[in-house]
């Protein structure tokens, strides 16, 4: 080694860290994104043509006509949606009648009696609706009741003379009466005159704690409560 040269330093010795685990991932390689992009396009051949043109009828009609549709054409001739389904729900309403080839059977008739002596006093088929309710809960005498509305042809009952002033607050200026059971006497409810400015005619309030149903359409006997 000369006078000029430089002194010589010793070079320091590298040691390699140990590798640092990775977090497992799954594959993403090409060979998978290639298998999704392979299924995406069989989807996409499946509703479209070589050509792009729709295998279903309808949409390639719909296709052709707004195609085919200018500016200068009537409004009316482009292709509606709302007619398309109009359409179709006219189909599927068409269907379901045809496909009701049995009708419905009759239910029998079940008869209102009187919950003390099941004495019969009116129909199911007899009920009817004040405000577009059958049944009411209603307030009288520090209580609340539930009334049923029944029609007053085919209801037999008898009704008192004197008006009820505490019920004619319910519907007026239609006036109340109490009616009973003609067996046995028992309050079964209320008669409402008509009013000529309504639509719904004079009706029957009856408790609904002091009628029962039967079925069959039969009255019962006697010393039942």
């Amino acid at each position: 080694r000369g006078r000029g040269a430089p002194p010589h330093r010793a070079t320091p010795r590298v040691v390699p860290s140990p590798p640092v685990p990775r977090p497992s991932t799954p594959n993403l390689g090409v060979g998978s994104w290639g298998a999704t992009l392979r299924c995406a396009a069989g989807r996409g051949a499946a509703r479209f043509g070589k050509r792009g043109e729709y295998w279903d009828p309808d949409e390639q009609r719909r296709m052709n006509e707004n195609k085919s549709w200018k500016r200068t054409d009537s409004p009316q001739d482009a292709w509606d949606i709302d007619k398309e389904r109009d359409a179709t729900m006219y189909k599927r309403e068409s269907l379901e009648r045809l496909l009701q080839l049995t009708p419905a059977e009759p239910k029998p008739d079940k008869a209102v009696v009187c919950g003390k002596c099941r004495a019969p006093v009116s129909k199911r088929s007899l009920e009817t609706q004040k405000d577009r309710a059958h049944l009411h809960r209603l307030y009288y005498a520090d209580k609340y009741v539930a009334v049923g509305v029944y029609e007053r042809d085919g209801t037999t009952v008898t009704v008192d003379e004197a008006i009820d002033s505490r019920a004619s607050r319910w519907w007026p200026p239609r006036a109340a009466r109490r009616c009973r059971c003609g067996r046995c006497g028992e309050v079964l409810g209320w008669a409402f005159e008509d009013n000529p400015e309504e639509k719904v005619g004079p009706f029957y309030a009856l408790l609904q704690s002091r009628v029962a149903t039967n079925e069959g359409g039969g009255g019962g006997g006697g010393g039942e409560n």
